[in-house]
């Protein structure tokens, strides 16, 4: 639209203006060739600030020069990426990829139009093509074949060089702008990459922060434990001195040095036994086990234990058997009891069942002691881990016995939950 005027090209040739006043102006066909350059250059930057992407692009510039310019064909073709050997056929839309055949030498070296034209001899039209280059590398060509195209039109050959330029521009600024696209895609990508590997480092951080918190709890607990029976052991050896032969005293704290010996004895395998599954230093010997007299045997020895506790057996009427390390499966089922009995108030409940199908058998120890905290479940099995309410317990132990089973457990192929 010029000064509030809209030309509109006829089928016959002829122009039509619109304007406040409706009038129509008629002129022979060899005066309208400004005009059509004019609509031809209006269609196509009208065709190009309407679209975004390379394929609209080329299909709206080739339709309005087909319909300014009848023609027998009409191909444009686009370097992808621009400046590469590699051309894709936007119009007619074609994905392979290939090179335009027609590209004349001269088209390489500068020049935005070459002109070919028409062989009646040959029954071949005349033909235009037109380079469009991005900077100074090609990004495009179009070739158009038609009789309309014979004679040269110099003045249509200068308004499609303007064309080409047009071409260059717009597909220069859609190169920018996918680039600007890719560039702020990589960003968010970094960006989000940025952010899980703070989230990880946060999650390192607070697991270090806890395995140190860890480290001092256990340290606590370790000397706590050991100074205990160490105590006990240097009083009865200090009264032991003036005692004579004989003496009913002398019995007394032989019994206390044989108790808290037991004691530290059982402190110290316990971290050795822990190292040496973590180190997978421990090697099974397994036999063919009968699980059901296993659990009562363990619970027979440990009844003076657990003298003050309701004990349940559930066991089913014939015996389950396993391939298992017999001597590590007792100590399996020691330590279980023993943290049910560490954590279960006298007079309280612990029941051991085993259960089995055809093809799966377990043991489940049970108690309505004091529980365990959410937050403390998911590692419960960890090494030196312990809840709140096993820390402040009397019996809150080094927190090494679940995870001897676990390991022992895993060792064996075996579930724990």
């Amino acid at each position: 639209a010029f000064g509030g005027e809209r030309f509109e090209l006829t089928e016959g040739g002829y122009f039509r203006v619109h304007a406040a006043r409706a009038k129509v102006l008629a002129v022979a066909p060899e005066q309208h060739r400004a005009p059509r350059r004019l609509a031809l250059e209006l269609e196509v930057s009208t065709a190009l600030a309407s679209r975004s992407d390379v394929h609209a692009m080329c299909d709206g510039v080739a339709r309005a020069l087909g319909a300014v310019m009848p023609l027998d064909s009409l191909e444009v073709w686009v370097s992808s990426p621009p400046g590469s050997d590699t051309w894709i056929r936007e119009f007619p839309s074609s994905s392979e990829p290939g090179e335009p055949s027609f590209w004349p030498g001269e088209l390489r070296d500068g020049d935005s139009i070459h002109y070919e034209p028409a062989q009646p001899e040959q029954s071949r039209p005349a033909e235009l093509t037109i380079a469009v280059r991005s900077g100074k590398s090609p990004a495009a060509v179009v070739r158009a074949r038609g009789p309309r195209l014979n004679p040269p039109d110099p003045e249509l050959h200068e308004s499609l060089r303007r064309i080409a330029g047009m071409l260059g521009g717009s597909l220069e600024r859609l190169n920018i702008l996918h680039a600007l696209q890719k560039s702020e895609a990589s960003y968010r990508q970094s960006s989000a990459e940025l952010q899980s590997l703070y989230a990880s480092l946060q999650r390192v951080e607070a697991g270090l922060r806890e395995t140190d918190r860890q480290k001092d709890d256990f340290l606590a607990m370790l000397g706590h434990e050991l100074r205990n029976p160490l105590a006990a052991i240097r009083n009865a050896t200090e009264l032991l001195g003036p005692l004579k032969a004989g003496s009913p005293q002398i019995e007394r704290l032989q019994n206390i040095l044989e108790r808290q010996t037991q004691q530290m004895t059982k402190l110290i395998d316990g971290l050795l036994d822990v190292a040496r599954v973590a180190r997978g230093k421990v090697a099974l010997e397994r036999t063919i086990v009968p699980v059901c007299e296993l659990v009562r045997q363990v619970v027979d020895d440990r009844q003076h234990q657990l003298r003050e506790r309701r004990v349940e057996l559930c066991l089913p009427e014939h015996d389950l058997w396993i391939a298992a390390d017999r001597s590590r499966l007792v100590q399996i089922l020691d330590n279980l009891l023993s943290n049910a009995h560490k954590f279960t108030s006298p007079g309280g409940y612990i029941a051991i069942e085993v259960a089995h199908t055809s093809e799966r058998g377990t043991l489940t120890v049970s108690d309505d002691g004091l529980g365990i905290e959410s937050d403390v479940l998911p590692r419960v099995f960890e090494p030196f881990r312990q809840g709140r309410a096993g820390l402040a317990h009397s019996q809150g132990g080094l927190g090494l016995g679940l995870a001897l089973v676990k390991g022992l457990v895993d060792l064996h192929g075996f579930q724990l939950q």
